[in-house]
């Protein structure tokens, strides 16, 4: 009997005030302690600063969520992104999906100060290597700047400029975006979880939900390690939600290089290609580049945190080739990062329960739109309270 206690009790590893404090039930949970899950904490706390809040993240270090894995790109859709979104959903679809992008960044923009996550307007590109998806887009481009004037401003899709310009090699011409951005993402989440800490909402990190479990008056989250309980429970997981919940998520791997520095680069800025398949910006001196999951995209729904050989070689042979021609590159870092994506392209945002909520699915549009989806999630919460 005495070996069956002590084998539980170190299984369970908390104190008894661990536990006790954990028994506490809070007014809302958080599972996911990214963009969306801090902005909606953020949200919640500011509308209605009694509430107790918390944010669970099975992630075990600071900095190391799905939201600081992206490439940095403060972005709303290159242009053959946009009429590629317009020949699938309709026109006003396609516009809605712009408009909640912008309000995301500029939402994110209120959240955290501009030079707290290195957010630079350094203006955008579109290259193309297809001649004929070129030729489709500027034919376009008048009636789309027309169509995002009153959602961003004038003239969003800019003049024509050459490719040689940047020293790339293969590329037919490009079209410019003076509205794109850049931004650090892990100095981004850094501040987002100071100002988490400075409004008094825990991060438990290391602490994976392995089950959620409505009850009459609140939600028991099976942990680990534990046992959680709140009134109301947000799930942002993204591309790990369906762990959690049956909804139309699958989790899609996207994967980066970055290089080490390369003297004298001739451009900054961010930069699209293939129809938003493969991107690509300056980190200072060096080159991020990522993207391709199209060459093998069946391949590439998964939550498989590792490299694949098609991928990197597309990459590398793409960076050595056309981006620096000519040139002695090293590779200094690759990594892999887990969107969600489904049937649809807007995110999912709803109420599974009376409990039990969802703010998930951002479509490799993370940075655009976690801000406001969170918000939103928020106030979706605060209804039911």
């Amino acid at each position: 009997m005495l070996k069956a206690i002590l084998s539980q009790t170190n299984c369970i590893m908390l104190s008894y005030w661990e536990q006790a404090h954990r028994n506490q039930p809070f007014d809302v949970i958080v599972i996911g302690s990214g963009i969306t899950g801090s902005s909606a904490a953020i949200n919640l706390k500011k509308q209605s600063p009694k509430l107790r809040v918390a944010i669970v993240e099975a992630e075990k270090l600071f900095m190391t969520t799905a939201s600081t894995k992206n490439a940095g790109f403060a972005c709303f859709g290159s242009l053959s992104e946009l009429l590629e979104d317009e020949a699938l959903l309709g026109t006003d679809a396609m516009l809605d999906l712009v408009k909640r992008r912008w309000k995301g960044l500029n939402t994110l923009k209120s959240l955290i100060p501009v030079a707290a996550m290195d957010f630079i307007p350094c203006g955008g590109h579109e290259v193309f290597e297809d001649q004929e998806l070129f030729q489709k887009c500027w034919a376009e481009r008048e009636r789309m700047n027309a169509l995002l004037l009153p959602i961003i401003g004038p003239e969003v899709f800019s003049e024509k400029e050459n490719p040689q310009d940047f020293g790339f090699k293969g590329f037919h011409t490009s079209i410019g975006n003076s509205y794109e951005s850049q931004l650090d993402p892990a100095k981004m989440m850094d501040a987002f979880h100071s100002k988490l800490r400075a409004m008094d909402v825990p991060i438990y990190m290391a602490s994976r939900v392995e089950r959620i479990e409505e009850e009459k008056e609140s939600v028991k989250l099976h942990l680990d390690e534990g046992i959680l309980y709140a009134r109301h429970v947000l799930v942002a997981t993204n591309g790990l939600s369906k762990k959690l919940l049956d909804l139309d998520v699958r989790a899609t791997r996207a994967q980066v290089l970055i290089t080490e520095p390369i003297p004298d680069l001739k451009w900054k800025g961010v930069f699209h290609l293939d129809l938003g398949y493969t991107y690509f910006r300056n980190v200072g001196n060096r080159i991020l580049l990522g993207g391709r999951r199209n060459l093998d995209i069946e391949a590439e729904y998964t939550d498989e945190m590792t490299v694949s050989p098609v991928i990197q070689e597309s990459l590398e042979t793409l960076l050595r080739e056309k981006i620096l021609p000519n040139s002695n590159i090293s590779i200094a870092q690759r990594w892999v990062g887990i969107m969600g994506t489904g049937s649809a392209r807007n995110p999912i945002l709803q109420s599974c329960s009376e409990r039990i909520h969802c703010a998930v699915r951002l479509g490799g549009m993370g940075v655009a739109i976690g801000s406001s989806l969170g918000a939103d999630a928020a106030s979706l919460i605060l209804s039911r309270i």
